[in-house]
């Protein structure tokens, strides 16, 4: 269902660029992420364009109790697409 409605609905490149525009300017910060004690579960779809793997790996290596769930076969909307599979994950996670 996201998928067709994704397909038939076009984007608007200013919108997606500005978009860009701020991930990578928030990424450019140096953030401590080092001190965040808690346990952290990052996700992350493996074919996701906006938000890559390399990000993913960036965060799991920087929080030292950082744990990686990569959602197969999906993209940036993958809360959307795998929605079962995501609650499922993350209800594990604070099962622990």
């Amino acid at each position: 269902m996201v998928v067709q409605r994704r397909s038939q609905e076009t984007e608007n490149p200013t919108q997606v660029m500005f978009q860009f525009f701020a991930v990578s300017q928030f990424m450019e910060k140096q953030l401590p992420l080092e001190q965040i004690t808690c346990p952290t579960q990052i996700m992350a779809a493996d074919t996701d364009l906006l938000v890559p793997m390399p990000n993913a790996h960036l965060l799991v290596n920087r929080i030292p109790t950082a744990s990686l769930e990569v959602i197969p076969e999906t993209d940036h909307l993958f809360i959307l697409e795998k929605g079962a599979e995501v609650s499922r994950r993350v209800s594990a996670f604070f099962s622990m």
